[in-house]
């Protein structure tokens, strides 16, 4: 059974304006159902929102489209390469182009992903 939120409930969860979530609801990318003068939003459609719309990743559309190898965002991240692609491959990351030894990847989505968890991955110094 689909559980069902307030518009308001759902925009603090998003970080997104009811005006947003109203056009999401409009394209069919989000399901509604209006009660009581009220909207309310199916709540496992909240995980359905492209990045594209989410505010955080405005901060990053610069670089949508913007391939970036492994190795390159290893030395400009501090994260391994081992780390960059394991995110790769669970899809926290979204992978342009793939070939036997190179890796493109979305730089928009990395920056995104790295920023909102910090210290994940970060590679360690060791001291003697």
């Amino acid at each position: 059974m689909d559980t069902y939120l307030p518009i308001s409930k759902a925009a603090t969860i998003t970080k997104l304006d009811k005006k947003s979530l109203q056009a999401l609801i409009a394209s069919g990318t989000i399901r509604a159902i209006k009660a009581e003068n009220q909207i309310f939003v199916n709540k496992n459609d909240l995980s359905m929102i492209p990045k594209e719309n989410r505010p955080d990743y405005e901060n990053y559309a610069h670089l949508s489209g913007n391939g970036i190898l492994i190795s390159e965002a290893s030395r400009k991240y501090g994260v391994s390469t081992q780390t960059i692609s394991r995110w790769a491959k669970k899809g926290y990351v979204k992978v342009l182009s793939k070939s036997i030894r190179r890796t493109y990847l979305d730089e928009a989505y990395l920056a995104n992903f790295y920023l909102k968890n910090p210290g994940r991955g970060k590679k360690t110094i060791r001291r003697l």
